[in-house]
């Protein structure tokens, strides 16, 4: 009886000892494949940073897994070599646990489980779903931007892996029973890469659009009189793509900072940047316009009456560079007062 008491004990001790070896390299290579999400690079595969973190995950979860193992084994090996029992001693010390405490435990694994089963069976499908809505735009007629396409899917895919796995460990951590401290902290970088990561999908749905009506409109600027404005304007494309690039860098940014106390206060600054390049945009738009329909109004006088033309043409230049620096001076004191700089 006390071989096979013995024995139970022995296989009980191999047993822990495999179960941490697998629980160590699982939650290894669980918080490696978190970190891939939050920090992957491009389609083509990991940043070289991520990869770096990982496995410097990877040899940390290691040397604890050891640590940890070796501590468990010269437990148990004390505990045989003592004849006081590995089963014994463990169930003595679950029964000082209370049962609430032990429910609680068993209820919280139960909901983490579910959880990242529903995770995981919701990114399935919600993978599915962009993968149809990818192959849809590009085989519209009016999409021959497939680059951009899959740029956007690529990022709103990941961004939706990324957001719903640490939402998954915040809500991981709260069920446990983590310190609300480190909770807080937790919820308040969901926040934070949440916002830039919607910024990222604004900018990239930004390139497809813009893309797509550059498209559109070389198709149909022949078939329209007003679209022959078109090519006059064709310079202004760059710098509305860069205006609201900026824009949105600043929005999110500014958004992303009023999330963290310790520098709420410098958000202030991003609505004021955006006010100063809108009006910027505005300012080259206005000016564009102007010596456009200035340009426009001059040449058909010139086709009804060549005398007049004789006396129009050396006003022309002068009227575009008034009304240019009047655009410029009005512009100016509205950035002044967007940075609360009082003009008067």
């Amino acid at each position: 009886m006390a071989f096979q008491g013995l024995e139970k004990d022995a296989a009980i001790a191999a047993g822990e000892l495999v179960g941490i070896l697998f629980a160590g390299w699982l939650l290894s290579h669980l918080i490696g494949r978190l970190v891939l999400l939050i920090m992957g690079g491009s389609q083509e595969g990991p940043s070289p940073l991520a990869t770096r973190i990982r496995r410097m995950i990877a040899k940390t979860g290691a040397l604890f897994t050891f640590l940890t193992a070796f501590g468990v084994t010269a437990l148990n090996g004390w505990l045989l070599f003592t004849h006081r029992g590995v089963w014994s001693t463990q169930v003595e010390f679950l029964q000082r646990i209370s049962p609430e405490a032990r429910q609680a435990l068993l209820v919280a694994v139960l909901k983490v489980g579910a959880g990242a089963w529903l995770c995981s069976f919701l990114l399935g499908w919600v993978g599915k779903g962009l993968a149809w809505g990818r192959e849809w735009l590009k085989s519209q007629e009016w999409s021959s931007n497939q680059e951009s396409v899959d740029r956007l899917t690529y990022s709103l895919t990941r961004i939706i892996e990324r957001v719903t796995w640490l939402a998954f460990a915040w809500y991981g951590a709260k069920t446990i029973g983590v310190p609300e401290s480190v909770v807080g902290l937790l919820l308040t970088a969901i926040k934070v890469y949440a916002i830039i990561a919607l910024g990222l999908l604004l900018w990239r749905a930004l390139d497809v659009v813009i893309e797509t009506l550059q498209q559109l409109s070389e198709r149909i600027k022949n078939e329209y009189v007003w679209m022959s404005y078109y090519d006059r304007l064709q310079f202004l494309v760059p710098l509305a793509r860069r205006s609201l690039e900026y824009i949105i860098y600043f929005s999110f940014a500014s958004m992303a900072m009023q999330q963290v106390d310790f520098i709420s206060g410098v958000a202030l600054w991003g609505p004021r940047a955006v006010r100063v390049i809108g009006y910027f945009f505005i300012a080259r738009v206005a000016v564009a316009v102007v010596t456009l329909t200035i340009d426009e109004l001059a040449s058909r006088k010139a086709k009804t009456d060549l005398e007049s033309n004789q006396r129009l043409l050396p006003l022309v230049p002068l009227c575009q560079s008034i009304l240019k620096y009047a655009i410029y001076f009005a512009v100016s004191v509205a950035i002044l007062g967007a940075v609360g700089v009082d003009p008067g």
